[in-house]
Formats: structure tokens, C-alpha cells, sequence
């Protein structure tokens, strides 16, 4: 039991530092997802503006 408490001790700076560039991972993937979905609401943004400055819904038939 000893030599298993010493092994999982000697194993934990090892397991600290691979958590922590997993959280680093993940806080940049994280970062990089915001940036895409904020990326996309501008794009919508962009788009339906363009929609209703070049007339909107004026060029739709009417039934």
C-alpha cells in the first residue's frame, strides 16, 4: 500500500502539468469558438442589412 501511495505521489506534478495545458486547451479552443459564433452573428448581421437596403422585401412576388 506504501509503495502505491509513493508512486501516485510521485506521479502528481506530472498529472498537475497535463491538466493544466488541457485547461490551457480548452480556454483556447474556448476563445477561438467566441470569435466564430461572434463571426457568424456579424455575418448575419452584415447580410440582412443588405436585404433590406437593396429593397428587402419590395422584390417578392405577391400571390
Amino acid at each position: 500500500m506504501k509503495e502505491r501511495v509513493v508512486l501516485l505521489e510521485a506521479q502528481q506534478p506530472h498529472i498537475k502539468q497535463s491538466l493544466e495545458r488541457i485547461e490551457t486547451s480548452v480556454d483556447k479552443l474556448n476563445g477561438y469558438l467566441s470569435r466564430l459564433i461572434w463571426l457568424a452573428v456579424a455575418l448575419f448581421v452584415a447580410a440582412a442589412a443588405k436585404f433590406i437596403l437593396a429593397g428587402g422585401f419590395n422584390h417578392i412576388p405577391q400571390a
